[in-house]
């Protein structure tokens, strides 16, 4: 998480230089009520919530520098529009209940909420909260039929190794079909480790078959020839020429010399108005995750060549949603 910066907080700063605009440029020259009642409530919270919290910080009733969560944001909302709509009428005299007023603090409390969730994380984490529901909604049940495709072939394996875990849609489909075997999950994003292991909670899974990393790749070192299986759904497309190169390289070498590796992706079809479909809908993702999660990857790259070049061979390939998306099985050693 990042550290919030208190009056030096971007949304802070703009807050109270708008406020100064409404009080000293914009009140003395037009009139409507807006203007003059409500405008500057409606940057109550942005404004004056950091230089709150930073005084709470310095007096020690705030232990931490976290971005302000929605309960920290919401009880500072209603202490206030309770004493200043509420109390404040009963003692001075200049003091004028409007609960409008409320509504302004509320809409100023919402803006700054949805800034400060997003501008706390980084990368994936920003996504973390909402990635189950944005699937369901934007793809339905295909990408994770795509994922589990070839999960019956790792029925024998003792050590899988899935990488980019997420919020761990799989985990419960691969833990029934491979009953013998344990996982490690590995993920560069802690929220999405979080949602993942909420999930294992959530559908009853054996926590014991489980380990969970916090690790990035390629800079993770995985141990040498630790695994018979690896997993990478929806994964290898966030990289890209060396990076992937790397990327590919690493979990090569934490495969057993007989190994199976399941790839689902996102994959470009060679040729008419599926292909042209395919670009269009890379496109946007990679337009998206570079503004959200700060993904360095501009296009897709075929892992294929990687592949092949550290000893597997592709012993299975499905393709659905026009060519779209692919499902892989590749395999190393004699099987």
């Amino acid at each position: 998480m990042k550290r919030f910066r208190y009056a030096l907080d971007p949304l802070c700063v703009g807050a109270c230089v708008a406020y100064a605009v409404c009080r000293w440029v914009i009140r003395p020259h037009w009139t409507g009520l807006f203007w003059h009642g409500y405008s500057t409530d409606c940057l109550f919270i942005p404004a004056a919530l950091p230089l709150l919290l930073w005084v709470q910080r310095q007096l020690g009733l705030r232990s931490h520098d976290r971005y302000p969560d929605w309960p920290e944001i919401g009880i500072n909302f209603a202490v206030w529009s309770v004493a200043a709509e509420g109390v404040a009428p009963f003692i001075f005299k200049t003091a004028v209940g409007d609960w409008m007023d409320v509504v302004a603090y509320a809409s100023g409390a919402l803006v700054a909420g949805v800034w400060w969730t997003f501008a706390g994380r980084t990368g994936f984490d920003r996504l973390a909260p909402h990635y189950g529901w944005m699937e369901k909604f934007l793809a339905g049940p295909r990408l994770q039929r795509c994922r589990t495709q070839w999960f019956d072939q790792l029925a024998g394996a003792r050590r899988i190794l899935i990488v980019g875990v997420g919020h761990a849609p799989e985990l419960q489909a691969l833990t029934v079909r491979c009953p013998a075997a344990h996982f490690t999950c590995v993920d560069a994003s802690a929220g999405m480790l979080a949602a993942a292991e909420a999930r294992v909670h959530r559908d009853g899974l054996d926590p014991t078959r489980l380990t969970f990393i916090h690790a990035a790749l390629p800079a993770w070192q995985p141990p040498a020839g630790e695994y018979d299986a690896i997993v990478t759904n929806f994964f290898l497309d966030c990289f890209s020429g060396e990076e992937l190169s790397a990327v590919v390289h690493r979990l090569a070498t934490a495969a057993a010399p007989e190994a199976r590796w399941v790839i689902s992706d996102f994959t470009v079809p060679p040729r008419g108005l599926a292909r042209l479909r395919a670009r269009f809908v890379h496109a946007l993702m990679y337009v998206f995750f570079r503004v959200v999660t700060g993904l360095r990857a501009a296009r897709l790259t075929e892992p294929d060549p990687l592949l092949t070049a550290e000893g597997f061979t592709l012993t299975g390939r499905q393709t659905s949603e026009w060519g779209l998306l692919h499902a892989d099985l590749w395999s190393r050693g004699p099987r």
